[in-house]
C-alpha cells in the first residue's frame, strides 16, 4: 500500500540536433455541467466516450467504480492507496491503465483511483472521471470557455500565441499549482484547481479582509470523509499577476486539505474556475506559466 494525496536530471550530450518536427496539438469540445465542472471525453484501454472532469489540483487521476470491471485490469494492476480529499482521507482501490486517450493526446501507464463519483453524476446518469496532473503536466493545457474548446499541446506552450492574455508564475513542483495572489495589499498562497467550479477562502483569510458579505452556508463534499460547511460569499476580489479579479460568488470554509496541506492558519486560497469561465485559462507547465482572460 503507498500514499496518494488527492491533492529531473538534464543530461548534457554531445550530439547532432535534428530540425525541430512539427508538434501537433489535439483540440476537442470541453463541456460545462450543471455545477460549472469543465469536462471532455477519453478512451481508457479502448474503451471510449467516457466523460472526464479538468483537474489541476488532482495529483493523479480518478475513475469510477463502474469502470473496474470493464477495464478487467489484471490482478498485478491493482493496489490499494491512502486518498486525501477536500473532506477526508481514506483507502481506496488504485489501478494501472495501460493506455488513456484524450482527443488524440495520448499517454501510457497512467494510475487511477477508483471511486464512487455518482455525486458528479451527468443527466443521462454517466459518472465522470477526473483527469490529473499525471496527465495534464506533458501538456499546454488551454481551456478556452468562450469557445468551448480544450486543445492539449505536448510539451510547452507558444507564448507569442498568448501575449494578448494575463500571466502569473506557478509552481507545481509538488504536483499542485500554488502562485501568490494580492488581497487588501497583502500576499496570500493561491492554489489553482481546475476542479473546482468556485474557488475557496480559509478563515485566516477571511479575517483580514472587508467588504465580503455571507449570503448563506451549504455543505461540500470530497471523495472522502463526511461533508463540511461552506459559507457562500460575495465581494471576493484580489489581484492575480497583473490582474485585478473579482469573484461573483465564492465559498468560506477550513476544509480537511488545507490542514494537510499546511494552511491551518496562514491565509490561503484554492481558486477554482468560476472567475474564468467566460475566458480563457491555460496552463504551462514546462514553463511554469499560467495566462488567463476573464
Amino acid at each position: 500500500m503507498r500514499q496518494a494525496p488527492i491533492l529531473s536530471a538534464l543530461a548534457l550530450l554531445s550530439v547532432v540536433v535534428p530540425a525541430e518536427a512539427a508538434v501537433t496539438s489535439y483540440s476537442m469540445p470541453m463541456h460545462l455541467n450543471d455545477r460549472g465542472h469543465a469536462y471532455v471525453y477519453a478512451s481508457f484501454n479502448g474503451l471510449p466516450d467516457h466523460p472526464m472532469i479538468v483537474d489541476s489540483a488532482a495529483q493523479q487521476g480518478v475513475l469510477p467504480l463502474t469502470l473496474l470491471a470493464p477495464l478487467a485490469l489484471h490482478a498485478d494492476k491493482l493496489d490499494t492507496t491512502t486518498v486525501t480529499s477536500a473532506t477526508g482521507t481514506t483507502e481506496m482501490t488504485e489501478g494501472v491503465v495501460d493506455s488513456t486517450a484524450v482527443g488524440g493526446a495520448l499517454q501510457a501507464e497512467q494510475e487511477y483511483i477508483f471511486a464512487d463519483m455518482s455525486g458528479l453524476s451527468l443527466p443521462d446518469g454517466t459518472q465522470p472521471g477526473l483527469l490529473g496532473h499525471d496527465f495534464l503536466r506533458h501538456y499546454c493545457v488551454d481551456m478556452n470557455f468562450a469557445e468551448q474548446r480544450l486543445t492539449l499541446t505536448p510539451g510547452q506552450c507558444d507564448s507569442a500565441s498568448l501575449n494578448t492574455l494575463h500571466v502569473v508564475d506557478i509552481d507545481s513542483s509538488t504536483s499542485l499549482i500554488r502562485a501568490s495572489a494580492v488581497f487588501n495589499g497583502q500576499a496570500a498562497d493561491v492554489l489553482f484547481d481546475t476542479g473546482a467550479h468556485h474557488s475557496f477562502i480559509n478563515s485566516a483569510l477571511a479575517q483580514q479582509l472587508t467588504g465580503l458579505t455571507v449570503t448563506g452556508e451549504e455543505q461540500t463534499q470530497g471523495l472522502t470523509g463526511p461533508a463540511q460547511p461552506r459559507k457562500v460569499l460575495q465581494g471576493l476580489g484580489y489581484q492575480l499577476g497583473n490582474a485585478q479579479v473579482s469573484e461573483p460568488k465564492a465559498f468560506q470554509a477550513d476544509l480537511h486539505v488545507f490542514t494537510q496541506l499546511g494552511y491551518q492558519d496562514k491565509p490561503f486560497m484554492l481558486m477554482g474556475l468560476r472567475a474564468f469561465r467566460n475566458g480563457r485559462l491555460v496552463l504551462d507547465y514546462a514553463n511554469q506559466k499560467l495566462y488567463f482572460r476573464q
